[in-house]
C-alpha cells in the first residue's frame, strides 16, 4: 500500500520548512511506501517552489495551478 500526502500551499516556505522533518521522520516509521504531493495555490509570492525543488526528493512532487511542474 502505497500512502499520498496532499499539501495546499500559498506562501507557505516556512511552513512546509517546519513541517518537512516532523512528517519525513512518521513517514519513514510507518516503513510504507509514500508520495507527498505539494500543490501551489495562486501566485505564489515567496521561495516556496524554490525550496521544494532544493529538496531533491523524488518521493516529493510538485504540483502549481493544477498542473505538474
Amino acid at each position: 500500500m502505497k500512502i499520498y500526502i496532499l499539501s495546499l500551499t500559498y506562501n507557505g516556505c516556512d511552513k512546509l520548512k517546519r513541517l518537512r522533518p516532523g512528517l519525513l521522520r512518521n513517514l519513514e516509521k510507518c516503513g510504507k511506501e509514500w508520495k507527498w504531493l505539494i500543490r501551489i495555490n495562486g501566485e505564489n509570492k515567496d521561495v516556496t517552489i524554490e525550496e521544494i525543488e532544493s529538496w531533491n526528493d523524488t518521493r516529493i512532487k510538485l504540483l502549481n495551478a493544477g498542473k505538474r511542474m
